[in-house]
């Protein structure tokens, strides 16, 4: 019977620093810029919201958070309009505030 230790005897070639940076790479290469948004398309977003939050419309929120994108899926609750946050009651029903800033794109789904 052959005791063959398999992958684990390759594991002492690796430090745990470089460990944590080969795994840092794949992250690093899927980062994209934050792309430029006009004011037409801010005043568009805005719109859409005020029509999602009007008749309680799932929305789906692209959001731009520290170079990866995310959608968020959910119901605007509530539009804070002196802290620039959204309050979204996404399908789990939980509560996420949602930077306007961050936002790229505004879909409302039926």
């Amino acid at each position: 019977m052959i005791r063959d230790r398999g992958l684990q005897k390759w594991h002492g070639f690796f430090m745990p620093e470089h460990v944590t940076e080969l795994n840092k790479i794949p992250d690093e290469m899927n980062k994209c810029e934050k792309p430029l948004i006009d004011e037409y398309q801010r005043v568009e977003f805005d719109e859409r919201i005020a029509y999602a939050m009007e008749f309680n419309m799932p929305v789906r929120l692209t959001l731009w958070i520290g170079g990866h994108l995310k959608d968020t899926i959910g119901r605007v609750h509530y539009c804070d309009v002196v802290k620039q946050q959204l309050r979204i009651e996404t399908l789990m029903h939980d509560f996420v505030r949602v930077n306007l800033s961050d936002v790229i794109g505004v879909e409302i789904m039926d």
